[in-house]
Formats: structure tokens, sequence, C-alpha cells
């Protein structure tokens, strides 16, 4: 049993790694935490530094033959500066890789890493769990959305490896000793999710929960000189200390994040004027932020069911081994913490971003829970008083306790559940990675009609509205929104302006369920028209995504109740007349001027 259970997880990793080396992606990099960590990764390994400049714009314009989607930049001496907004460590381990690879080297990186913390972790479990432990790891690993993980930059599957060996070192007995090094080993791990994002904190007490006695103040000794090492070394790459000394520690790095739409500073724009695309960036962002308060609270309710069950965003849908794993650490006394920590995640997500449950995409959103996936995996990890607490509690007392049958039926639906969804996670390995990490809408299209299975349709369809609090314009009773970035409006004269060289996505929502659904009629209900051209005919077409299931009733913060939202797919018919190029936007303007 031992060899093939070793057998089955090899195969699972060495093949992840295998197909990394073969990987490719059209198309350029998608996501725009990925820019930011792959050209930190260029420059430390064709500079040696963290520091943003045009030569490091440049090499990744040649890498991926394009701009990045966005970008995340930090300055500590208001611009005079830039660093990149990312936390290094990530960054430094994809370095050598991605200058050896310069395309695919990030999948290598990320797929070896999964092999050597996967051997490890199983080698770790194989003491408390015998032989059947690498097989389980391969269980959790496999039907989830880590294991389509390494094909994404952006860190996710980084930050779950720390979490789970983290949580797989604490589950040990400890030496007795009074610097446990499993316990330090452990607190600098965690110190890497928690640096990344503030929520994945809730992972601290879960931990120190789990060890007793003087193994606590091991573990948050390692994890605080963690913590300020790793805040500290962008700040001080970002000229902290070269500008105004610890004054700047008080006043903190400023952070931004930038498009196309908006330049790249040292590339579009000077270096002296960060502080004013800043303060412009703050005035846009703050533009129509409203209080959650006017909808009534049912946005919280909206966002919750779709951060658990969503067809793209959804925890569940991504991870249906979550359900057996929270149980089990429900009936671990040791465990619990962990899984009050994973609800309270999800709770403070929603009530900081009601609107806002992308970070990151529209579908990589779920990796965001990936190192709490990783902790409740490593839970299963029991320690050797754990182990026996079990045999001799209650719930194993009898091999009639209807708990101990509950808990095997849940794990079985979970794994069928797992085995059905797979093909959706994974169904081709170098095209799959592509269509699940893309943030335009015609790779969720894609998803619909083709990776999706049947079931997922029945799934509550999401309704992100990040834009459309920070950027969204408003034209009569209807909301009009690119989810891609494909477009833009201008605020001053309230045009929106569309690209024609491809598809855009566009959420339109009204008080009222639209009859019709095309361009003539919702054109006609917005007070919208189309700016005449010389020399060529522009037509906008508009089809539903989803069919039906496009239309969803939804709470907005910018109406007292619930609005009718529709997911369409945006494109420019474009006829030339004689010679002349056709032209690059279609420019929508109001009928009657806006006061």
């Amino acid at each position: 049993m031992r060899r093939v259970s070793w057998t089955l997880l090899l195969a699972v990793l060495l093949g992840l790694l295998f197909f990394s080396y073969l990987f490719g992606r059209p198309g350029g990099v998608r996501l725009g935490s990925e820019a930011s960590y792959l050209m930190a990764a260029e420059s430390l390994a064709f500079d040696g530094d963290l520091i943003f400049t045009r030569a490091d714009f440049d090499r990744h314009l040649l890498t991926w033959l394009g701009e990045p989607p966005a970008l995340t930049l930090r300055s500590a001496s208001g611009g005079h500066r830039i660093t990149y907004g990312v936390s290094p460590a990530y960054s430094l381990w994809l370095a050598p890789f991605v200058r050896q690879w310069p395309r695919q080297g990030f999948a290598m990186a990320n797929c070896l890493l999964l092999l050597l913390v996967g051997v490890g972790v199983a080698v770790l479990w194989q003491r408390r769990r015998g032989s059947t432990a690498p097989a389980l790891l391969a269980l959790c690993l496999f039907l989830s959305l880590l294991f389509s993980s390494p094909f994404v930059a952006d860190g996710g599957l980084f930050l779950a490896l720390a979490a789970l060996l983290a949580f797989t070192l604490l589950a040990s007995p400890g030496d007795g000793r009074r610097v446990d090094a499993a316990a330090l080993a452990a607190g600098a791990l965690l110190a890497l999710p928690c640096v990344h994002l503030f929520s994945y904190g809730l992972l601290v007490p879960a931990a120190v929960w789990m060890v007793g006695g003087r193994r606590r103040w091991s573990l948050l000794l390692a994890f605080s000189a963690m913590t300020v090492l790793l805040v500290a070394i962008p700040w001080l790459a970002s000229g902290g200390l070269a500008s105004n000394g610890l004054g700047d520690l008080r006043q903190g790095a400023q952070v931004a994040t930038f498009t196309p739409a908006t330049g790249f500073p040292l590339v579009d724009f000077g270096a002296d004027e960060w502080r004013l695309r800043l303060h412009a960036l703050a005035e846009r962002q703050t533009a129509r932020e409203v209080s959650p308060v006017a909808t009534g609270g049912a946005v919280y309710g909206y966002a919750m069911v779709d951060r658990w069950l969503g067809r793209h965003l959804g925890i569940l849908p991504w991870f249906p081994l979550v359900v057996p794993l929270w149980v089990a650490a429900c009936w671990l006394p040791r465990r619990r913490p962990l899984a009050l920590a994973t609800l309270a995640w999800s709770v403070l997500l929603v009530w900081q971003n009601p609107f806002d449950l992308e970070l990151g995409g529209p579908l990589w959103a779920a990796g965001r829970f990936l190192p709490l996936y990783a902790a409740l995996v490593a839970s299963l990890a029991y320690t050797p008083a754990v182990d026996s607490e079990l045999r001799g509690g209650r719930w194993r007392r009898s091999r009639g306790d209807w708990r101990a049958w509950a808990l095997r039926v849940v794990w079985g639906l979970a794994v069928g559940v797992g085995l059905w969804t797979l093909p959706a996670v994974w169904s081709s390995p170098w095209r799959a990675p592509m269509a699940l990490t893309g943030t335009s809408e015609a790779s969720l299209g894609a998803l619909d009609q083709g990776f999706e299975l049947p079931w997922r349709r029945h799934l509550p369809q999401e309704t992100t509205q990040r834009r459309l609090m920070h950027g969204g314009t408003t034209f009569g009773g209807l909301v009009w929104w690119s989810l891609d970035g494909h477009g833009w409006a201008e605020r001053q004269s309230r045009r929106l302006v569309i690209p024609s060289d491809g598809p855009s996505l566009w959420l339109v929502g009204s008080p009222e369920p639209l009859p019709e659904i095309d361009a003539e009629s919702l054109l006609t209900a917005s007070g919208l028209g189309v700016l005449p051209t010389d020399g060529a005919s522009m037509q906008l077409v508009l089809q539903p995504i989803s069919g039906p299931a496009g239309a969803r009733r939804h709470a907005v913060g910018w109406t007292h109740g619930p609005s009718w939202l529709y997911r369409l797919q945006a494109t420019v018919s474009v006829q030339v007349e004689g010679s002349r190029p056709p032209p690059g936007h279609l420019i929508l303007h109001p009928l009657i001027p806006h006061p």
C-alpha cells in the first residue's frame, strides 16, 4: 500500500512539473498581480534589484509581447525611487527560473516548489497517518483549484504551501526544548501569507492555539521577526531611509496600481509626477464610493452567497473537500480555532469588500482561499495525542456511532463531487490554465460553453461590482461597465469609448427587467448614440453571455433596492469605405448633454 500511495502522489507532482516545461500562454500576462510579481522577478534576475525602471518595462514588453494589464508600484520617497508593491519573497524564488526560461519559468518554479513541499509534507504525515498519507495528500491537491494554481504567477500557490508546511510542522509534538525548531519554522512561514493579505492574520491565533507551553513563544517570535523583515525590505528598497530618514517610517510607503489607461511611472510620464498621479487615482477611486448601508445591507447577503457558492468566485465549487475538512477540524479540539478562522475570513472579506470579491480576477478570486484550504488540509496531520484522543473518544467509541458514519458520508460525497468537478478544473493541462485564469469575460464564456459542467450552471452567477463602484458611469436608468478593462468612460463628456480590436464585456443594469437585449434598444433606453466616423461605418453588437442565466436581480450600491443586471459581450462591427484605415474606437455619447 505504501508503494502505491507514493506512486500516486509522485505521478501527480511529476506530471505537473513535466507540463510546466511545455506550458505556453498565448496572449501574455492575464492578471495584474502576475505582472507585478513577474516584473519584480525579472528585475531581480537581470538587474539584481527591485527598482522599477524603463529597462524593466521594455524587457517585460519583449518577453510577453504586450503591456501588463496592471502594475502595483510603491515609493517611500515621493516618486524619486519606485519599486514593486508586492512581497519580494515569491519574486526571489521565481528569479532564477525566469532568467533561464523567461515565459514558462514561473510555472516550472511553482511546480518544483509543489513537488518539494508535497514530498516533505507526505513524509511528515506518514509518521502519523501510516502508508495512506501520500495518497490522502494527493487527493487533497488533485481535487481542488490548488492543482492548477502552479500556472498562475500571483503567489497563491506560494502562500498556500507556506501555510500547509507551517501547520504540518505545528502538528508535531515538539522536542521539549526551550526554543522549538519546528515552531520557529512555522512562525516564519506563517508571516508570508499574513504580510500578503491582512485577513490571513486570522491563521495566527489558530496556530497559537494548536501549540502549547513554550512553543507558542517560539512561534510568535519567529512570526514577528519575519513579518518585520518582509515589511522592511520593500520599504528600504523604495528609498525609505534615503529621502527623509526615519520620518517616512511613520508615513509609510505610497502604493498604487497603474494600468495602460493611466500610464506607468518612468514610462509614460516622469517620476516627478508620482504624487500628482496618486492624487488623480485617489479621486477616481473615491468618486463613486457608496456605503453598503444604502442597500439596506442586502448586498452583504449577496456577497456571502457569491463568496461560497458563486459559479466562478465561489469556494465550494473549486474546493469541494472543504466541507469534510472543516467538519473534521470542528471535531478536533486543537483545530476548532482553525475552522472558526475559515468562516471568520470569509465574513471579514465580505465586510471589507462587499462590492469587490475579485481580488485579482473574476475566476481566480477563488484562489484567494488557497492558504485557508491548505491550513485545513494540514489539520489532517493529527498529533499522537489527538490520535489517542480520537481512538478513545466518543465519536469513535463504536462502529455504530452516527458521527463517524456521517463523517464518512461527507467525505464520500465530497470526493464524488471533486471527481465530477475535475474536468472543469483541469480539462487540458496546457490549455485549461489559460481559460481558468483569463480576466476577460470571453474566457468565462468559454468556460460556460466548454470547460464548465452542466451542474455549475445552476449556481449563482456573480455580479462583482468593483469597477461599478470606482469607475462606472451611469446613463439614464442603465449602468454600463467593462469588466476586463477593454474600454473606458470619459467623465467630463460622459462618453463611452470602445476599442474595435476585440470583444469586451459590459454589465448592464436596470431597475426593471429589460424586455429586449440588443444594442439598439439599450442605446435608446440609456439615451446614447454612436458618434459618426468619417470613412467608416461602425456598429455596436451585444450578445448575452450564458443565455437567460446572464440576468440576475442583485443589490447595488447606488440604488435603494436590487436592480436587474445583464452580462453582455460587446463587439464593434466596422465597415471601411475605400482605402481608409479602420478607426480604432467606437464612441458612444449622450444625446442629451448632462448638466
